[in-house]
């Protein structure tokens, strides 16, 4: 199993965190990157989480 892990690689975990000042569209950047469009949102209050899985990459924004 080691040998396939070292051939494959294995998968990464990245947590990026966006601070910025407020209503500066932190939660459309977010969405955009996720869903890949850009959608309607409302303010967002207290803290927003999402989560991108790509082959061999999770990242958690």
């Amino acid at each position: 199993m080691a040998f396939l892990e070292k051939l494959l690689g294995k998968k990464k975990h990245v947590m990026i965190t966006i601070c910025r000042l407020d209503n500066t569209e932190k939660t459309s950047v977010i969405d955009y990157l996720v869903h890949g469009e850009h959608r309607q949102t409302i303010p967002t209050i207290g803290v927003n989480v999402n989560t991108i899985n790509l082959p061999k990459l999770d990242l958690n924004i």
